[in-house]
C-alpha cells in the first residue's frame, strides 16, 4: 500500500461516484440547457422555457416550473433565493422587441416574480454580499439591497460611453468590462471605479472567473491570474493548438476549466489545467463531432464536471483528474490497525500545515476545516480510500489568522482537532 500526500483539492462540494471517464449525457428531459448551477445538495438547470432540479447529481431531473417567455440564460443564488435573468424574446425583428428581464423565486424555483424588465442592454448580473448589481445600458448600473424589490441607479464613471458588458464580484470587489475598452474595479459597491487594465491585452471581452484565492481572466488564448484584487496580474500562455476561442470558464481551488471552440472550427473543446496555469489537458472525449454545440455554462458537483451545451447537458467524471493530483511519498508502510487523526504539523502554522490520518479498512473519508463558529471553511478530502496512512496539506494563505477546527469522518469514526493560523 502506498502512503500518499494529497494536495488540497477543493470544489466546494462533496465527491461521489460518476461512472464514466468521459462526457456522457445528463439531459434535462430532452431539453436544451442554457445554464446549470449547484447549490447545497441540488443541481439546477434551465432550458429555453423550463426550470429543473436534480437530487441525484444529474441522473434524473424534476421540472419545477415553466417560464411564460423564452430565453432565460443564467442562474444566481442569494441565500435561499434564486434569480434567473436573460434576454427574453431574443428572436426579434428589431432591437426594440428584445426585452431583458430578471426573475426571482422565493420558493425554490416553483414560482417566479419579475423584478426587472424592459430595460435595454442588461449585461452580466452579479451579486456581492447581499447586493444585486445589473448593468442596463451605457454608463448605468442598477443596484438593489432588497432582493430586487427596488433599484438604485449608479453611474459607471469611465471615459468610454460603451455598454457595460460584464459584471463580476469576488471578495466584495466588483469588476466591470466593456468590449475592447478595458477592465475596471470598484471597492465601494460601484460608487467609484478604477481602471486596472494596465498591461493586460484585452482586445475583446475577457472571461472572468475566480476561486477563493485568485481572480482569473482569459482573453484570446492568454490566461491572467491575480491574488491582490486585480492590482497586479500574472500572465500564462495557454499551450493549445489550434488556439481556443473560449466561451466559458470555471475555477475550483486546484483546477481550472475552459470550454469553447477551436479557432476556425465549430468543434467544441474542453480543457483543464492546474491552478498555476500549467499541465493543460484536453478532456473533450465523449462530446459529439460534427454537431454545433454552444458551451453555455460549466458547474462542478460531486466530482463531476457539468457542461450546459445548448442542445443538451453533459457530465464528465473527474476521478482521473483528481488522481493526477496525488503524490506518492512512501512505499510499503506498516499495517494499519485502527482509525487515527494526528495533530497537524506544524502548529501554529503559516500558511500551510499537514494533517495525517490512518484508516484500517476501505472507507469513504471526509476531512473538513471549520472556523470557531462551526462554519465550513474548506473540504480537504471527500472520497473512497483504501486502508492506509495518509497526509493532506491544508493551505490557508487566503484565510485570516485564528483558531480552526479540522474534522475527519470515516466509517463510524469521527474525530476533530484544533489548529492555529498565525500570520
Amino acid at each position: 500500500m502506498n502512503r500518499i500526500l494529497l494536495k488540497s483539492i477543493v470544489f466546494t462540494v462533496l465527491f461521489s461516484a460518476c461512472i464514466q471517464a468521459q462526457w456522457v449525457k445528463a439531459g434535462i428531459n430532452g431539453r436544451g440547457a442554457q445554464d446549470i448551477a449547484a447549490k447545497d445538495s441540488l443541481l439546477y438547470a434551465i432550458s429555453q422555457d423550463d426550470f429543473f432540479s436534480s437530487k441525484d447529481n444529474g441522473a434524473t431531473w424534476d421540472s419545477l416550473s415553466s417560464f411564460t417567455a423564452p430565453e432565460p440564460q443564467h442562474i444566481l443564488f442569494l441565500n435561499d433565493t434564486i434569480f434567473v435573468y436573460g434576454h427574453w424574446n431574443i428572436v426579434a425583428d428589431t432591437v426594440a422587441e428584445v426585452k431583458p428581464c430578471v426573475l426571482r423565486s422565493d420558493d425554490g424555483g416553483h414560482t417566479w416574480k419579475t423584478i426587472l424588465s424592459g430595460r435595454m442592454g442588461i449585461g452580466s448580473m452579479t451579486i456581492s454580499g447581499r447586493t444585486l448589481f445589473c448593468p442596463v445600458g451605457p454608463k448605468l448600473i442598477l443596484k438593489s439591497t432588497n432582493y430586487g424589490e427596488s433599484w438604485d441607479t449608479l453611474s459607471f464613471t469611465t471615459p468610454s460611453y460603451a455598454q457595460v458588458d460584464l459584471l463580476f464580484s469576488h471578495n466584495k470587489t466588483l469588476y466591470a468590462a466593456q468590449f475592447g475598452n478595458g477592465l475596471f474595479k470598484s471597492s465601494d459597491e460601484g460608487l467609484s471605479w478604477k481602471d486596472i487594465s494596465g498591461n493586460l491585452q484585452l482586445p475583446g471581452l475577457p472571461l472572468i472567473f475566480a476561486n477563493s484565492k485568485y481572480v482569473f481572466l482569459e482573453e484570446d488564448g492568454i490566461l491572467y491570474r491575480s491574488s491582490d484584487d486585480g492590482e497586479s496580474w500574472e500572465k500564462f500562455e495557454i499551450p493549445v493548438e489550434p488556439r481556443l476561442s473560449a466561451y466559458n470558464a470555471l475555477a475550483a481551488d486546484s483546477l481550472i476549466f475552459l470550454t469553447g471552440f477551436s479557432k476556425g472550427t465549430t468543434k467544441i473543446k474542453v480543457y483543464s489545467a492546474n491552478i498555476n496555469g500549467t499541465e493543460w489537458r484536453d478532456i473533450t472525449a465523449g462530446l459529439p463531432d460534427g454537431i454545433i454545440l454552444l458551451p453555455n455554462a460549466l458547474a462542478v458537483k460531486e466530482n463531476c464536471l457539468f457542461l450546459a451545451a445548448g442542445s443538451d447537458l453533459w457530465k464528465y467524471d473527474l476521478t482521473q483528474l483528481l488522481a493526477s493530483q496525488l503524490l506518492a511519498v512512501e512505499n510499503n508502510p506498516p499495517a494499519v490497525n485502527t482509525y487515527t487523526l494526528s495533530q497537524n504539523y506544524p502548529n501554529p502554522f503559516n500558511p500551510a500545515t499537514t494533517i495525517s490520518y490512518t484508516i484500517p479498512r476501505a472507507s469513504h473519508v471526509e476531512l473538513k476545516v471549520y472556523d470557531m463558529l462551526g462554519r465550513e471553511v474548506q473540504t480537504l478530502m471527500s472520497m473512497e480510500q483504501a486502508a492506509g496512512s495518509y497526509k493532506v496539506q491544508f493551505e490557508a494563505s487566503h484565510l485570516p489568522s485564528g483558531m480552526y477546527i479540522y474534522e475527519i469522518r470515516a466509517g463510524n469514526f469521527t474525530k476533530n482537532g484544533k489548529m492555529l493560523l498565525l500570520k
